[in-house]
């Protein structure tokens, strides 16, 4: 019941007036009124007057009558979706899809929210969000065309990862046909293009584009793809021309800007390039992105005091403001990487020093925190980082270092949510795209990681870094027709880039495109620098060995391959090529002759005794190794040589000596420390060996080899669920590489964590690749023993114990006592 409201004093400080007692009357009747409404009318009161502002244009005013909403009614269907529907239409993204979020999860019958949560999560390239919200639309509404075009690109995206060309066609023409009944169905239109540009006929994709381009001029995503269309397949005058109608509709955007400079490189003309970056730049108050892209092309093209005297202008002419103290950041930056390292540092701290907080500030912070970290100030760093975050919690520059920690702390989907977060900010930013496909490389998510990596390649103008990064991933996987297209497109942007030839010129070896490597040496040969001509004379030799025209190689390598400050360099490689074409007798004879010119070439004498060793002399070889052991102590190559030598000759203790010797000349030897590891463990000394492989990850948590070691050690000989938690997360990035031993450890740390049919997929393979490997095939047998598979288990087990007599592996009365009980069960 409402209380009424109390009556109206007439023992008042000033007189009661006609109008005040009507005031009076009227605010009484008000709250009377107010106080007996319920919380519903009074939510569905602010959602009226939100109404009326929203007709009235005053969208700011309306949103927080929305937020006044769900005060009262936390469940209010259409003020949460006019306010989502609201923030999506001003790009405010993120919050737009919170507020989706809890729509769907008070009211999951909304299909239109669903599609909504399935489309944006597809710009997101957040598959299992598309899963969950796509599936359930499809299911709510099969017949809608946008719930079709969700559950067909989710089809295709399927059949592209497991290669199933005709699936991916059928979706292709699922989608076409929803863009026949809903041509301006954008997110269907997009995936059309990217299956048209990965296609046979990559130009099939232009008519689209323009589709997509007519409805929205604007869209500098798909402007940028016409462009790199167009370069991609050959049009290079077309791509110009699109380039510049680009610069006609963003001026100032930094994307068209870089591939203009880029553009303007390639023509080799430095003051032209110069000066297209001082236009670009303007008046020395303004634009300071673009000036401090001249002073990094002037650092680069006339040098450090150049750049100084630019920068020193730059300052005097901002002195005073915000700008200013951005240049003096960038001159201390200069310092830092000329080696004044102390002295940046403090010039960063000065500038700092009671400023007031602000995007320039926070920038300046970032920078500061980046050159604590290369100091080895860790804790400095992260307290700045903290401090911008705290002011603005969606800062990118911080978000990408917090998130490059979390990986490193085997948090990659911490690291992940920290970049979605700036990837909300900037959408394509390459740095962001780079580090969020390592983290899902390190989350073992390849297909999200490839994904980012491919936006990365596209946003930077299939520059060669990014092009370079995601080439190699997808070699990696054995893509390289899809990878040698990658570094084919970068190198019309950088056509001088030795470092993209070079990794051409690998794949290109090992596909035996003979006629694709002599377009490559002539574009050496154009290029015309020293390092030029010898990386071509390099590929012209390994071209002529690989077609058995050994002789006319080796020839090449003699000739034009002699390096004075490594004289036996080329003359080892002619020796080893000949070796290994089983010309041995001749490659002897010119061992021989080479050592009576270079007797003292450590390089030499280490080939002499490997080819002792082949001739059966164990003695002369040994007394090699030694000898040069002794006079490079430092040196792995001989200690690592002479190890593997006592060893096959059973003198374990001896080998063990030169192996401490080594380590103690050379603390920091990489492969001596892992060559000690492995002694440990077969050995028993498993903390030993672990310890190792932990200090070797601290250095380098990026080596998957190194990972995958530490990981198996810790799930073989450990039983802790923290440690083995640690594990299963350095062990994420193995899963779906087709490696046995790599496939053993992800699947026996999946089998850890309960995941046994995932483990399965990892181990069978696993145990088909190493089939006489003991624990390997203990592993499987244990997880055919938790999926209830008993006569495998029993065989896979038994087989498991004869691999393991003779050695001592606890692991086998565990396969003995799960053996036991499998039998005794009927």
């Amino acid at each position: 019941t409402c209380a009424y409201p109390p009556c109206l004093s007439h023992n008042m400080d000033y007189p009661m007036t006609p109008r005040s007692l009507v005031s009076a009357l009227m605010l009484s009747t008000a709250l009377f009124v107010a106080g007996c409404e319920s919380a519903e009318e009074k939510a569905e009161g602010y959602y009226q007057s939100a109404l009326s502002l929203m007709e009235d244009g005053d969208v700011d005013r309306a949103l927080i009558e929305l937020q006044n909403v769900f005060q009262f009614d936390g469940f209010h269907l259409e003020a949460r979706q006019l306010y989502a529907d609201t923030q999506f239409e001003r790009g405010n993204f993120q919050e737009a899809y919170g507020q989706y979020l809890r729509l769907i999860e008070q009211h999951p019958e909304v299909t239109p929210i669903r599609q909504r949560l399935a489309e944006m999560a597809i710009s997101r390239s957040d598959w299992d969000e598309v899963t969950r919200h796509g599936m359930a639309a499809f299911e709510q509404d099969p017949d809608s065309a946008r719930s079709r075009a969700i559950n067909a690109i989710l089809s295709f995206r399927n059949a592209r990862i497991n290669n199933e060309d005709a699936a991916a066609a059928e979706a292709v023409e699922d989608i076409r046909e929803v863009l026949t009944e809903t041509p301006d169905n954008q997110i269907a239109r997009q995936v059309l293009i990217e299956a048209l540009i990965g296609g046979n006929t990559p130009s099939a994709a232009l008519p689209e584009l323009d589709i997509l381009l007519a409805q929205d001029p604007m869209q500098f995503r798909f402007q940028m793809a016409k462009m790199q269309l167009l370069s991609n397949i050959g049009r290079e005058d077309a791509a110009k021309a699109q380039l510049d109608e680009m610069f006609a509709l963003f001026p100032d955007n930094r994307e068209v800007h870089r591939i203009l400079f880029l553009w303007y490189v390639r023509q080799g003309d430095d003051a032209a390039t110069e000066a297209f970056l001082r236009e670009l730049a303007g008046p020395p108050t303004e634009n300071t992105a673009g000036h401090t892209d001249l002073i990094r092309y002037v650092l680069g093209s006339r040098g450090t005091e150049a750049a100084l005297a630019e920068l020193d202008a730059l300052i005097t002419a901002n002195d005073g403001t915000e700008n200013g103290l951005g240049y003096q950041a960038t001159r201390a930056g200069i310092s830092f990487g000329t080696g004044d390292q102390d002295g940046a540092i403090t010039q960063m701290q000065d500038i700092l020093d009671g400023a007031e907080p602000s995007d320039q500030i926070r920038d300046i912070k970032n920078q500061l925190a980046r050159m604590l970290i290369q100091t080895g100030d860790q804790v400095g760093a992260r307290a700045l980082v903290e401090e911008v975050l705290a002011e603005d919690r969606a800062n990118v520059g911080a978000l990408l270092l917090r998130a490059n920690w979390k990986i490193g702390e085997e948090d990659p989907d911490g690291a992940i949510s920290d970049l979605r977060v700036a990837l909300d900010q900037a959408p394509r930013n390459q740095d962001v795209l780079l580090l969020m496909a390592r983290a899902h490389q390190r989350a073992g998510q390849s297909e999200l990681a490839s994904e980012r990596l491919a936006l990365a390649v596209e946003v930077s103008g299939n520059a060669a870094g990014p092009s370079m990064t995601y080439a190699r991933f997808l070699a990696s996987d054995n893509q390289i027709p899809i990878a040698l297209a990658v570094l084919e497109n970068a190198l019309r942007v950088e056509p001088r880039n030795l470092e993209l030839i070079n990794d051409i010129a690998e794949l290109r070896l090992g596909q035996q495109d003979w006629a694709d490597i002599d377009q490559l040496r002539d574009v050496l040969l154009e290029i015309n620098t020293a390092e030029a001509l010898e990386m071509e004379a390099s590929l012209r030799a390994a071209a002529l060995i690989g077609q058995n025209r050994t002789d006319e190689g080796l020839a090449i390598i003699q000739d034009n391959l002699v390096d004075p400050n490594n004289p036996s360099a080329a003359t080892v490689t002619v020796i080893m090529t000949l070796w290994n074409s089983d010309r041995r007798e001749q490659a002897r004879d010119m061992l021989n002759e080479a050592l009576e010119d270079l007797s003292e070439d450590p390089a030499l004498r280490m080939l002499d005794g490997t080819m002792r060793i082949n001739e059966g002399d164990l003695v002369g070889a040994e007394e090699i190794y030694r000898e040069v052991a002794a006079e490079f102590p430092g040196a792995e190559a001989p200690v690592r040589l002479l190890f593997r030598l006592l060893n096959i000759q059973d003198r374990g203790a001896e080998a063990l000596d030169v192996l401490n010797a080594g380590l103690e000349a050379n603390p920091e030897a990489f492969q001596l420390q892992q060559i000690k590891a492995s002694f440990l463990e077969a050995e028993g000394d498993y903390d030993g060996a672990i310890a190792i492989y932990e200090a070797q990850y601290a250095l380098d948590d990026s080596d998957v080899v190194v990972a995958n070691n530490l990981a198996s050690l810790i799930a073989t000989y450990r039983d802790d669920p923290a440690e083995l938690e640690r594990a299963y997360s350095i062990a994420r990035r193995l899963r779906g590489i087709g490696i046995p031993a790599l496939q053993d450890t992800y699947g026996w740390l999946e089998y850890t964590q309960g995941n046994y049919d995932v483990a399965l997929a990892s181990l069978e393979p696993a145990a088909a690749g190493l089939p006489d490997e003991a624990l390997v095939q203990f592993h499987l047998g244990m997880t055919y023993a938790a999926l209830e598979r008993r006569e495998d288990a029993i065989a896979t087990l038994t087989r498991a114990i004869t691999l393991a007599e003779g050695r001592n592996l606890p692991q086998m009365e565990t396969a003995a006592s799960t053996i036991e009980a499998l039998q005794a069960v009927e």
